[in-house]
């Protein structure tokens, strides 16, 4: 790839599940592990993550927060987050899968009881 004054590739680890294109940044996914990137390659990275139109204004924020904080504390408390709001999908999926369920088997009850 041919890169220009105005562009950059951003070397992304494969087990990252965000993937965000910003111009003038381009990812790129590529066999590596995190032992592989520096600290500046991660930085150049978040950078293009906020300049990035497709990036929400909440993330962008807590990218913004985070970065100024101590990094061990930042990552404790992204892993913290990650769990909290995984469960809390996977509640209202069950939730919302049950509720559906039941429903289902409520029109189903109704349409044979009326026959």
């Amino acid at each position: 790839m041919n890169e220009t004054p105005d562009t950059k590739t951003v070397v992304i680890p494969p087990h990252h599940f965000i993937c965000v294109q910003a111009e003038p940044f381009e990812t790129e996914w590529e066999p590596h592990s995190l032992e592989d990137l520096t600290v500046a390659e991660i930085d150049d990275y978040i950078q293009s993550v906020l300049k990035a139109n497709t990036t929400s204004s909440w993330l962008k924020a807590a990218l913004k927060t985070a970065i100024i904080r101590d990094p061990i504390d930042a990552n404790n408390d992204s892993e913290q987050l990650y769990l909290m709001l995984s469960y809390r999908l996977e509640s209202l999926t069950l939730e919302n899968e049950m509720a559906r369920l039941d429903s289902k088997s409520k029109a189903t009850m109704l349409i044979g009881s009326s026959q």
